[in-house]
């Protein structure tokens, strides 16, 4: 016995899936959403931390410099860090501003060497 007519098409020919493949299908999918938003969430909030304070401290300093940058890397990653075993807390930050530095630095040094070299 058919239950869809032959003239529609094959991919309008869904079958409705057991109640148990549904049932797992959305705790998979739940699982999923709720672990990507709490990366997402917490990605978003480093961003928000580390923008703030580097702009806090250069607005307060009156200089763009390498030094905000560290400040914001650092504010970043005692965030990170809070919620880590005892070493951690103080290991993000000196690691999170070290990567602000450097990036600052190449920012810098990258295109004062590619203008001049033409």
């Amino acid at each position: 016995m058919q239950r869809f007519p032959t003239s529609v098409p094959a991919c309008a020919r869904a079958q409705k899936m057991p109640a148990s493949e549904t049932r797992q299908t959305l705790l998979q999918a739940s699982r999923l959403y709720s672990a990507v938003g709490r990366k997402t969430l917490l990605g978003t909030a480093l961003g928000a931390v580390f923008c703030a304070t580097e702009a806090s401290v250069e607005n307060y300093r009156h200089k763009h410099d390498a030094l905000n940058g560290m400040a914001g890397g650092a504010a970043a990653g005692l965030a990170f860090g809070m919620a880590r075993p005892m070493p951690q807390p103080f290991a993000w930050p000196l690691a999170f501003a070290g990567v602000a530095a450097m990036a600052d630095v190449v920012g810098e040094w990258v295109p004062a060497a590619l203008s001049t070299s033409r």
